[in-house]
């Protein structure tokens, strides 16, 4: 997915010990990857309880609650 020039984004930190990355806003959605207590996520959209993020070669959702916005 491309992001529009302009298009605001965020920086977020991971609060929680395990953080899963999934394919879909989702939490019964398929973990495609797992970020560590402290990793920076780059926050380009929002889906209900989810965010959406993308890092370098890695795009997918997280849950709000296990994200501190900076």
């Amino acid at each position: 997915k491309e992001v529009e020039l302009g298009t605001p984004v965020r920086i977020g930190k991971v609060s929680c010990p395990r953080l899963n990355v999934r394919v879909r806003p989702s939490a019964d959605s398929d973990v495609l990857s797992v970020l560590s207590a402290g990793a920076i996520a780059t926050i380009i959209g929002e889906s209900g309880d989810f965010y959406e993020i993308d890092n370098d070669k890695l795009h997918g959702f997280c849950m709000k609650q296990f994200i501190e916005v900076e």
